[in-house]
């Protein structure tokens, strides 16, 4: 059965998106010496993201921005300018008003990608015992370097980046809430993500 989404769960969603990456920063941040220089600070009802030493857009990326912030643009812009960083603004279409949207466009950002959450009724759950095809483990302590490596070459990010990507997630098995799974379709290794927004860049 097909189920539409109302405000509150579209919300509810990139709420959990905001609190799924913020901690994931926080904990990165927390490691000694903050060895990727990480910042996390609000604007209005958005989260500015940084990372010195990640120049990649996911981790230097807006989250939650909306219509009410407006007033916010130059701010945040100023924030990553400082840091000599080209931020990405993840923007909710139903979030959004036009006036918003042309204000980040006269500040030279511009539709460049989506990007999709995906969740899932547990009342629609399969029963026990229905052979899906795939299997789904928990990740072991001594599995990270694994993680990461599948983390870097499915995403295009060098191998050299393997033992970097492993400790930034490392830091989360232990941390409250937090659980990592692989799922073997057929015999090979994947890993479980989720999301929905659309991408704003800036162009240069």
């Amino acid at each position: 059965m097909t189920q539409i989404l109302t405000r509150d769960q579209v919300r509810l969603i990139e709420q959990s998106e905001m609190d799924y990456m913020a901690d994931r920063m926080r904990a990165i941040e927390e490691r000694e010496g903050n060895p990727e220089g990480v910042e996390i600070k609000p604007f209005g009802q958005a989260i500015a993201i940084y990372s010195r030493t990640m120049p990649w857009p996911a981790f230097n990326t807006v989250k939650g921005l909306s219509s009410d912030d407006i007033d916010c643009l130059d701010v945040i812009v100023d924030f990553y300018k400082l840091r000599g960083r080209k931020p990405q603004f993840e923007i909710v279409p139903s979030r959004v008003n036009s006036g918003i949207l042309e204000e980040l466009a006269k500040r030279g950002f511009y539709q460049s990608g989506f990007h999709t959450s995906m969740y899932y009724s547990l009342e629609q759950l399969p029963p026990d015992g229905r052979d899906s095809g795939i299997e789904i483990k928990e990740i072991l302590e001594e599995e990270f370097m694994t993680y990461a490596l599948i983390h870097c070459r499915s995403t295009g990010l060098p191998d050299d980046g393997i033992p970097y990507v492993a400790d930034n997630n490392h830091v989360l098995y232990t941390r409250p809430g937090w659980r990592f799974f692989m799922v073997l379709p057929s015999g090979h290794y994947g890993y479980l993500r989720k999301r929905k927004s659309s991408r704003f860049s800036r162009r240069y």
